[in-house]
């Protein structure tokens, strides 16, 4: 395969010759518009010929120009040439199925009736309808455009309802179609439909449970109102937060009232002050759901119940300190608050858990460096280095590093070797461009020595926190502290 000519080109051709695979060749082209014709070729060809770089090659693809000959070049040829890959490796019963997942996706966006038909034919494919890991149906389901097709689409795996990944998949697409005004009908507004939210509501995915209760907003069936109502008690304070704005959307004065009562509880006040801005009856939010503390702890608890991070929100949180500071990542005097959370033990069926975190500039918590055994001043030190990019790094045999222990003044130190370097760049405002930490002993006391020119400083190992990471740690909060002008010794 020959490609030359344009950006894209040449950075598909580099990736594709290249031993890593695409990835990295193609992030210089993720702003790029494909408008030629030549370019929706070189891509498709290379989805046909190299199909264990399928996700990227598809999801490139969504960057072609509805009002540009590449369009037209997709919808006439491209979408024929993936129509009969498909068709082939489906017959043959060979190929992977993440690689056709991703050829079924770009025949939802581009493939017609024709990838309508495929969409269907494969929910009823076994070796595909099995397709969980990576929201591959998902995607497939939401890049149908608005139309005929997608209506087909969803009616038809709506009646019957189909099992798996698909059904999942069917829910939450539904929903968020439903939500932007995409669909004539959600899929489960029927007996079928209403039977399977119900198993949902009561079945332990908290996804599914959400996303059951989210379709209840849109839902014409008689049955909706007493799913309704089983969801407005759920156990799950998640499920019943949904209900309440599922309620409120239709005008029950109830459904204001729940929102308005989860506004006082920071753990839920992030979710529930936004459903009522969204409804235009923020004028409910309670006033104690605007004190800045609490809305300190709001956002932090809405940070951890993220997935990427605790995934839950915690039992119980606390402010453990607040101050205006001149905070250097902001180059403004910020406020900032430092808060704490706890998680039982019964609630995770595992050992309780507790730490702190920043809230004011970027909202952070470190988990695995068990701040909250640290002192407070500690922590706002470690997340100023965080912030500005500051972390150290191992250090090897260098004689330039061995040299820095010649400047330390404070004692001797014995079996002194450097373990850790932190490089600062000229834009940090810090007297110095290289501060070290060297692992040592002092009268007889196991300990480290930050090494900073006049700055530099012994810390005794009796006198520091147990906890993870306690090196690397301990240069940040050295240098977060100057920088803060954190005076005198800490009290840990």
């Amino acid at each position: 395969m020959r490609l030359f000519g344009s950006r894209l080109r040449r950075a598909l051709r580099r990736g594709l010759e290249s031993d890593g695979g695409i990835y990295e060749c193609l992030q210089a082209v993720r702003d790029y518009k494909i408008r030629s014709r030549a370019d929706v070729k070189a891509i498709v060809q290379a989805l046909v010929d190299v199909p264990n770089e399928s996700t990227e090659l598809a999801a490139l693809l969504e960057q072609v120009d509805k009002n540009s000959p590449a369009h037209a070049e997709l919808r006439q040829i491209g979408v024929q040439e993936l129509v009969r890959v498909f068709d082939g490796h489906l017959d043959r019963g060979v190929g992977d199925a993440r690689y056709m997942m991703d050829v079924l996706r770009v025949l939802a966006m581009y493939g017609g009736s024709e990838g309508a038909q495929r969409i269907v034919g494969a929910a009823g494919t076994p070796s595909l309808a099995a397709v969980g890991r990576g929201g591959y149906w998902y995607a497939v389901l939401r890049s149908l455009p608005d139309g005929a097709d997608r209506e087909f689409v969803f009616e038809t795996l709506a009646d019957p309802l189909s099992a798996g990944p698909v059904v999942d998949a069917l829910l939450e697409a539904g929903n968020m179609l439903a939500l932007a005004g995409g669909l004539r009908k959600h899929p489960f507004d029927s007996v079928e439909g209403c039977d399977q939210l119900r198993r949902w509501l009561a079945a332990d995915d908290p996804d599914n449970r959400l996303n059951a209760t989210v379709a209840l907003a849109f839902m014409e069936s008689p049955l909706r109102d007493d799913l309704l109502g089983t969801a407005m008690e759920h156990a799950d304070p998640y499920v019943r937060i949904e209900a309440a704005w599922v309620s409120a959307r239709a005008g029950d004065p109830g459904g204001l009232d729940a929102l308005a009562d989860f506004c006082r509880t920071p753990q839920h006040a992030v979710v529930a002050i936004r459903y009522l801005e969204e409804l235009e009856r923020d004028d409910v939010v309670p006033s104690s759901a605007n004190d800045p503390g609490f809305r300190a702890k709001a956002e932090f608890a809405n940070w951890l119940a993220h997935p990427s991070e605790l995934g839950r929100s915690p039992d119980r949180l606390e402010i453990t300190d607040h101050r205006l500071l001149d905070w250097p990542p902001a180059g403004d005097r910020i406020p900032l608050w430092i808060v704490r959370y706890e998680i039982d033990s019964d609630s995770t069926q595992g050992d309780p858990q507790s730490d702190c975190g920043l809230v004011g500039s970027t909202t952070w918590c470190f988990f695995e460096r068990l701040m909250d055994h640290w002192s407070t001043e500690d922590c706002y030190a470690v997340h100023c280095c965080w912030e500005l990019g500051l972390y150290p790094d191992e250090a090897d045999d260098s004689p330039e590093y061995s040299r820095l222990l010649t400047e330390y003044r404070d004692g001797l130190l014995e079996n002194a070797v450097v373990t850790h370097i932190l490089r600062i760049p000229r834009r940090v405002k810090y007297p110095r461009r290289v501060v070290a930490l060297a692992s040592a002993s002092k009268e007889g006391e196991s300990g480290y020595a930050v090494l900073d020119g006049p700055d530099s400083r012994w810390y005794s190992k009796a006198d520091l926190p147990d906890g993870s990471y306690e090196e690397e740690t301990l240069v940040m909060i050295h240098v977060g502290r100057k920088l803060l002008e954190f005076d005198g010794p800490p009290n840990r």
